[in-house]
């Protein structure tokens, strides 16, 4: 989906799109989280997957309906070595951390598949440096947008982002005893705040810059997370949901720049490339976060059947310090960057001509 939006999108019109195109994505999660909880607390839990039939298969129609059929301009052979060792380190990976994160004799299993996960990783690595035509490639590391948003400061992100989304739901029920219905209420106030902020985005990084954004982005991102940490039993519904809308409105414009910057600096013949790495990591991050958080709630809980309310905020309190250590690599960036994805660029040129034409 993004290598055809990213092919068929004039690079300064680039924000514009992934501002369009994730505010659809976004309904998903501001839908889902109260429609589930309400199956869950009202029916049972088994109806949700069924949710998967109708939605697929209208994902589906869409897809044929509306998707162009880009063909590449160059086939090149599958890498099927490189794929045996991605997936199996992928695979161990995954395993290994969900194990960690439980108790007793799984931990064993779990250090070892980590420890297979780091040999496949390494083979894959070098193969991957190696091959004519690696499944992921490593070229677009060279360039320092896609590097800082994917793998510098961007992991740091997204490991807090991403592990405050599962921590969220497990402290609403556990902590503060809400329903799953009312946890879920309080994540669409979330998803629904950032919604709410998505149509500046252009605007305001076209006013003052993808590293500015960024940076303040990060800081703002750290301390709606430290005032969910300090979440208590007794705060009205209402004042909750206003809490989240507003949790939900610092984290909207950083995230559109993160996910613009990524392609900045890339020549448009590397872009599938990118793609591909730039989810890769993304998951790797994602699976980290989850297994990361699961594991040290475990280990807070201790002997305990379920975490404590202290347990919780030390979680969300080391995942907003994972959120401030992005900032000063954000502020490495180049005055600059990202300027031609706003148009900005484009339209200083056209000013500057519009001057020339004047005083001639």
């Amino acid at each position: 989906g993004n290598i055809v939006l990213l092919t068929i999108t004039p690079r300064s019109y680039l924000v514009t799109a992934m501002t369009i195109s994730s505010t659809p994505a976004l309904m998903a999660p501001v839908l889902g989280p109260p429609v589930g909880g309400f199956i869950t607390t009202f029916l049972n839990w088994h109806w949700v997957f069924f949710l998967n039939v109708p939605t697929a298969t209208l994902a589906l129609i869409a897809a044929l309906r509306f998707i162009p059929n880009i063909h590449a301009a160059e086939r090149t052979p599958f890498d099927w070595k490189g794929f045996a060792l991605t997936s199996g380190f992928l695979c161990a990976l995954i395993a290994g951390l969900d194990r960690i994160a439980h108790k007793g004799s799984a931990r064993e299993l779990g250090a070892l598949l980590l420890i297979a996960a780091v040999s496949l990783g390494y083979f894959a690595f070098k193969h991957a440096r190696r091959a004519p035509h690696p499944i992921v490639p490593l070229r677009p590391l060279r360039y320092p947008c896609f590097f800082i948003s994917t793998i510098g400061a961007g992991t740091f992100v997204r490991i807090a982002f991403m592990g405050l989304g599962f921590t969220l739901p497990l402290m609403f029920q556990i902590g503060l005893g809400l329903s799953a219905f009312h946890a879920g209420l309080l994540l669409l106030a979330q998803n629904g705040g950032d919604l709410l902020l998505k149509s500046i985005a252009p605007r305001t990084l076209r006013r003052v810059g993808f590293r500015a954004a960024l940076v303040s982005g990060s800081v703002m991102i750290a301390a709606s997370m430290i005032v969910c940490a300090f979440l208590t039993v007794s705060l009205p519904f209402p004042a909750l949901f206003a809490i989240m809308v507003a949790v939900g409105m610092a984290r909207s414009v950083h995230m559109t720049a993160m996910m613009s910057l990524r392609f900045a600096d890339m020549p448009q013949s590397e872009i599938g490339g990118a793609t591909v790495l730039g989810n890769l990591i993304q998951s790797l991050s994602q699976a980290f976060a989850i297994s990361g958080v699961a594991a040290l709630l475990g280990i807070l809980a201790g002997d305990a059947d379920a975490p404590s309310m202290m347990d919780f905020r030390i979680t969300i309190l080391i995942l907003a310090a994972f959120a401030v250590a992005s900032a000063p690599l954000f502020a490495r960036l180049a005055r600059d960057a990202g300027a031609e994805l706003t148009g900005k660029v484009q339209r200083g040129l056209r000013e500057m001509r519009e001057e020339d034409e004047r005083l001639s």
